[in-house]
Parts: structure tokens; sequence; C-alpha cells
């Protein structure tokens, strides 16, 4: 019976199928033979190896099973890599070739290492990002998951008058800021989002409402923006109060236009879902258009997040 056991501790029920092949020998000379290999071939080692379990004449029921479970559970690329070792396993040398093949075939599927989460290292990734290395805070009643057209605060007493104060970063590529003057394409593109969300009419009264001489339209000041564009025009408080006379609200007409926020110097109003992540996020790059506010960290963040002691150590 011995040449005949289950080698691996089934994963379900502890039951599992019976093995329907006796478990291979790792003879010695493979071990050596498989160290040199490592060292030859170095980091292409877990590729190369997993493409020779191709030649594997035995299934193991047991793996493919736990990369079900695993896939399930919310691994997609250790499940995944644990039902290909399954299905492509033992080449002959036993337990270590099955491990050497699963790493393989992770790297294969686009695994990487884990990302130092230290605040620093955080920090960068998030500047790299785009995010404000500012901190902005958000008073919050729940527990927060997903980012939402929102106000953030840089005062967090201010933030705390309507629950509890968490920082976050924002990610702002064109905010409206109201103690910066905005240029003429500014205005233009602000002319062009009025007219998109209330009509050529409302255009139009922003149009009369800057002192031009003659008869403007937005055409015409299309050709005033490929030589002039980049003049300073107004405060873009001004042109925020403009939008809001002539659409009637500012909000949807700076969407249109392509702003992304409005920052009025103490507090800021995001006008997209996306770009705000908690301070303790991973800000992982492969997740930049995430909605995830803690994007990258598990419960273990979201609790640093809410006020936990703990902060996410270096690796």
């Amino acid at each position: 019976m011995s040449d005949w056991t289950v080698p691996f501790a089934d994963p379900w029920d502890g039951r599992g199928p019976p093995a329907v092949f006796p478990q291979a020998p790792q003879p010695s000379i493979w071990q050596r033979a498989d160290n040199v290999a490592r060292g030859v071939l170095g980091p292409a080692y877990g590729p190369v190896n997993a493409a020779a379990q191709l030649f594997n004449p035995m299934t193991d029921f047991r793996l493919m099973q736990q990369g079900g479970r695993e896939m399930m559970e919310g691994k997609p690329i250790q499940g995944a890599a644990n039902s290909l070792t399954g299905f492509l396993s033992m080449f002959g040398p036993g337990d270590e070739a099955m491990d050497l093949l699963k790493l393989g075939a992770m790297g294969a599927m686009g695994a990487k290492r884990a990302m130092p989460m230290g605040e620093a290292s955080r920090m960068a990734r998030a500047k790299e990002l785009g995010y404000s290395d500012e901190p902005f805070y958000r008073g919050q009643k729940d527990t927060p998951t997903e980012g939402a057209v929102a106000f953030y605060s840089r005062d967090p007493e201010t933030a705390a008058g309507f629950g509890k104060p968490l920082e976050y970063r924002l990610q702002m590529n064109r905010p409206l800021r109201f103690g910066e003057d905005v240029t003429v394409q500014d205005f233009y593109d602000a002319a062009k989002g009025v007219e998109a969300v209330a009509g050529p009419d409302a255009a139009r009264k922003m149009l009369d409402a800057v002192p031009l001489q003659g008869d403007w339209d937005l055409a015409r000041l299309a050709n005033i923006v490929e030589k002039h564009g980049d003049v300073k025009l107004m405060p873009g408080a001004a042109l925020h109060q403009m939008m809001e006379i002539a659409a009637g609200d500012a909000v949807a007409p700076l969407r249109a236009a392509g702003f992304d926020a409005i920052d009025t110097g103490r507090d800021v109003r995001m006008l997209k879902n996306f770009g705000q992540r908690l301070k303790e996020a991973a800000f992982d790059p492969d997740k930049r258009d995430s909605r995830k506010l803690l994007a990258g960290i598990g419960a273990g963040g979201l609790a640093v997040g809410l006020g936990a002691t703990a902060v996410p150590s270096e690796h």
C-alpha cells in the first residue's frame, strides 16, 4: 500500500479521489541537475520549468480542485496556477518539481512580487500616479469602499462635522481653482460644456457676459484660442459664477468640459468617482483606474484606514 498512497491532502473534504498512479520517486541526481538548472537560468527558470511540465504523463486532480476553490475565493492567479499545475504536473521528480511548476505558471500568468507597503513607498507611488502630496479629509459615517462625486476638505475639523475624518489623497488632473486665473482655452472649453449641457443660448449668455467687441460666438472664439489660448482671462471663481448663471449649475458643464474637480481653496468637490484613495491604500499602478478607496489592500488595510494604530510594514 505504501507505493499507492495519496501524495497530497484533499483540499475539499479530506477524502479525494484515489491515486491511479504510484508516486514517482525523486532520485538525488535530479536534485543535482535541478539545482544546476536554476543556477544557470536564474529568473527564466520558472517559465522554462512550466513549459517542461507539458511532457508530464500524470494528472493531480486534487491540485486542480484546490485551484478551482482558490479562484472562487478571489485568488485568480494562485488558483489558475494550481489548476494548471494539477493538469500538467508530475514531470517525474515529485513534490519539488510541482512547486517549481506552480511558480513558473504564476510567473507566466503575470504574478508579481509584493510591493513595498511602508508609507514612504506608498506615497512615492501615489505621486507617480498623479495623486497630491497634500492631505484631504472627508467625514465618514459609514465604512468607505469606493470613490464618489463628493466633497473633501483641507481642514480636518471641517470634515469632522460630517463624521469621522479620514485622510485621503486626490488625483486632480484638471481642477477649476477659484484662486487661480483661467485661460482663454479654459473659458472656451467651459462655454462648450455649457452648450453641451444647457444649449447654445446658455453658451451665448456666457459670451455676452465677457466685454468683447462685436458679435461673438463659439466658432469665432475658437479662432482666438488657436493663437491666444494660454492668455490669462479671469479668476476661476468668476468663471464658475458665470457658468452657474448661464446654465443654472456649473458641475455638469465643467465635467462636460473636461474638468475633474472644483477647488474653492479650503474644500474640493470631485467631479469624478475615481482618483480618490485613502492614505493607507497601496497605490498599485496596475489598479490606477479602480474606484476602490483602498485598491490593493485587504481588510487589514481597511482597519488602518478607519483608525487602527497599525501601519502596513515595509517589505
